[in-house]
């Protein structure tokens, strides 16, 4: 709100600015006729406007990314929970013992707080491929 009301007070000044302009022409007797003067009058204008609207769409798409983009600590967070809950609904079917006691060091492994990420990253690759792509599709 604050920025709209910013950008009337803006306007007000700049229509102020261009009356105080004509009247200036008109004492110095410029040789353009009144149409030519109008049309450059509208071309500035919608150049100002047009330089509003980008200013007005930056500042909605930064915010809007601010709001939807998760800091890289609680994405990999989300990915990391995902895929131990993955693991976990793969435990309800059944296993061989082999495959339970992957499954059990794979869950013990994301949960660590001293497993370092670059490894836990690799496990889940390795058990889930492209598990990022496999979220999205789970959505």
């Amino acid at each position: 709100m604050d920025n709209q009301a910013e950008q009337l007070q803006q306007q007000e000044k700049e229509e102020v600015v261009e009356e105080q302009e004509e009247k200036q022409e008109e004492k110095q007797g410029d040789l353009l006729s009144k149409n030519q003067k109008r049309n450059q009058k509208k071309k500035e204008k919608k150049k100002k406007l047009k330089e509003q609207n980008q200013e007005i769409i930056q500042q909605v798409e930064e915010e809007i990314k601010a709001k939807l983009n998760l800091s890289e600590a609680e994405q990999t967070d989300l990915e990391i929970a995902w895929c131990i809950k993955q693991i976990k609904l793969g435990l309800t079917q059944k296993l061989t013992p082999e495959e339970i006691k992957i499954s059990m060091s794979m869950i013990e492994l994301l949960e660590s707080n001293q497993v370092p990420l670059v490894k836990k990253r690799m496990a889940m690759k390795s058990s889930f491929g492209d598990y990022r792509k496999l979220m999205k599709q789970h959505k």
